[in-house]
């Protein structure tokens, strides 16, 4: 298996993971698809934002009759679009299960967002396990990919998923750790349509 594209302070390693890895059941309700490169991951979201996340919106759960996922929905403040336009404020829900840790108040993240109008991830009439958030679906964004959207910035460095919960997320194939957010942005924009 060739080794998966994590964006480093360095020279980027590129590849691409040939298989799903060990995620199984615990991938992300948002999206199966795995995206092997930034240009995958940008090209199949909607919008690419730097945000800060706010105050927790909504809160839903869903039982398998084992056990109960809490799923979150939280205000988020944009602080830049990358890619798209759009509010200011839009709504945002990372999902349940592995390698959905939720976010805390004030962490600042660049996501890659999928439209909950756009992208429907399941379809409720033939899916008796499809939940949507109880929020507005035209303000409310899933990360494309569940953990692979999803890149937390700490003193201006970008991190991604993999790096900080490998445990839960070795199918994620980009990755970041420690990236200067400028260049982060700047590869981002350099994708084209």
């Amino acid at each position: 298996m060739a080794a998966p594209w994590i964006l480093t302070r360095s020279a980027p390693l590129i590849g691409k993971q040939s298989s799903h890895g060990g995620a199984g059941s615990n991938l992300d309700t948002n999206s199966s698809a795995i995206f092997p490169t930034l240009q995958d991951l940008t090209r199949n979201s909607t919008i690419v934002v730097v945000a800060t996340i706010g105050d927790v919106a909504a809160t839903f759960n869903y039982t398998d009759g084992a056990h109960v996922d809490t799923f979150y929905v939280f205000n988020l403040s944009i602080t830049n679009y990358v890619k798209g336009t759009g509010r200011s404020t839009i709504l945002y829900s990372p999902g349940a299960g592995g390698g959905s840790i939720p976010p805390v108040k004030g962490q600042e993240y660049v996501l890659f967002l999928r439209s909950l109008t756009r992208y429907q991830s399941c379809n409720p009439n033939y899916d008796s396990k499809c939940i949507y958030p109880p929020t507005p679906p035209e303000l409310t964004f899933i990360a494309t990919g569940g953990s692979q959207g999803k890149f937390l910035v700490q003193n201006g460095l970008v991190y991604g998923m993999k790096t900080l919960y490998p445990q839960w997320n070795d199918y994620v194939a980009v990755d970041a750790n420690g990236v200067p957010l400028s260049s982060f942005i700047a590869q981002i924009s350099a994708v084209s349509p």
